[in-house]
């Protein structure tokens, strides 16, 4: 008697479902590298508290990797917008510490007084604070010392800030330029006048020692 076989199908295998990490959302590990960050502001030191493997140039690529990361990114901007002044904030206080006065910090006898500076709201003005004590064979005496913020680079800063003050080496650096062309024959007076116009074109003729006629004549002096 023939015996009859059936086939029976197979079971479909099961895949086990697989976690994909979208590379637009922060990781655990990312956002930890974040919190380090913004404390050392080190990329190669908060790769390594942030645990990834590696030595430093290799730290140092994955800090450049994250650092590039536009998610990364924005939450560190995010992050910092919260902790760090406006530039608004900062003109504020360039212009407070250039209107700041040493009588800020001085109380109504005249004495040295912080305190007195922090109810003003001045306190920030303070740059350092030192009370020094003298021993003397009677007593001793305790002087008070205190430096301000330098008024004077605020108010240079401020000054390149709104277009005031221009670095006089780089005005002075292309009129040497031209004395220089001048002298090497490489511009023409004429050349120059053109250009600049008879008045500033005479001080630089001057310089060189050049003299101009009323006809336009040059005549070395």
């Amino acid at each position: 008697m023939a015996k009859r076989t059936t086939k029976t199908k197979a079971a479909p295998k099961t895949v086990k479902p697989t976690s994909i990490i979208d590379p637009n959302e922060l990781t655990p590990q990312m956002l930890l590298f974040i919190n380090h960050y913004i404390v050392c502001m080190n990329g190669t030191q908060a790769a390594r508290l942030a645990e990834y493997s590696g030595d430093d140039a290799t730290l140092a690529a994955t800090a450049s990797r994250l650092l590039r990361n536009d998610k990364v990114l924005r939450e560190l901007d995010s992050r910092l917008s919260t902790f760090t002044m406006s530039a608004n904030e900062v003109l504020v206080r360039l212009t407070d510490i250039a209107r700041g006065d040493i009588g800020d910090a001085l109380n109504s006898t005249g004495g040295i007084d912080p305190l007195e500076a922090k109810l003003r709201g001045k306190s920030h003005l303070i740059k350092r604070f030192k009370i020094k004590t003298i021993t003397t064979e009677d007593s001793d005496i305790s002087e008070a010392e205190v430096e301000m913020y330098d008024a004077q680079a605020a108010l240079n800063t401020l000054l390149k800030f709104h277009g005031l003050l221009v670095d006089r080496v780089k005005v002075d650096d292309w009129r040497s330029d031209i004395i220089a062309l001048l002298k090497d024959g490489k511009v023409t007076p004429e050349q120059v006048q053109h250009e600049l116009g008879i008045e500033l074109a005479q001080e630089l003729f001057n310089a060189v020692g050049i003299q101009r006629t009323d006809a336009g004549e040059n005549s070395a002096s």
